[in-house]
């Protein structure tokens, strides 16, 4: 069995090496009944603050590890893109929720 936290752990090591400044703040996600565990950061890159997100999900047969990032100005309209990403993912992997058909 894959432990979540292991892996939210692992990114967060990655990105603490590349900035030194993150911030870490534990979050999950829950889509179609589904809990996606992992983390929110906000760091700086070249004067400019970013935000970023690792979700992470277990299925019988995988797991899946989802990230996403922008610059804080683009973070607002952004972050519905990457949910809608998630959310259409998350629907086609398990079989359920509402279908576009």
């Amino acid at each position: 069995e894959v432990d979540l936290q292991q892996l939210t752990d692992a990114a967060t090591e990655q990105l603490r090496t590349e900035y030194p400044d993150l911030e870490v703040y534990p979050a999950s996600d829950d889509i179609f009944g589904c809990r996606l565990s992992g983390a929110d950061f906000n760091f700086s890159y070249l004067d400019l603050t970013n935000t970023a997100g690792v979700r992470s999900l277990a299925t019988p047969t995988a797991c899946y590890v989802f990230f996403s990032q922008a610059e804080d100005r683009d973070w607002s309209r952004l972050h519905h893109v990457f949910r809608a990403m998630t959310t259409s993912f998350v629907r086609e992997t398990i079989g359920n929720g509402p279908s576009s058909d």
